[in-house]
């Protein structure tokens, strides 16, 4: 295992801001895939018969109001 931790000091990116790079832009793609969550369950609702929307025990004007959410709000 030393042999594999010495190797890893010596790549081009040893010390450099890479790891938090490459941080924030999982963190963004996980943001990026959240919003599409939304919108699609979002859409999904509009589509739902009254009957659907009772037995999972939301109203309509509920689903109305959260399906109208810009995709970003929670």
């Amino acid at each position: 295992m030393k042999a594999f931790d010495s190797t890893l000091s010596r790549t081009p990116f040893a010390g450099s801001a890479l790891p938090s790079r490459v941080g924030g832009l999982s963190a963004l793609i996980d943001r990026v895939l959240l919003w599409q969550q939304r919108q699609s369950e979002r859409h999904s609702m509009r589509g739902m018969s009254d009957q659907v929307l009772k037995d999972i025990g939301v109203r309509r004007v509920d689903m109305e109001r959260e399906a109208s959410k810009p995709f970003w709000m929670a």
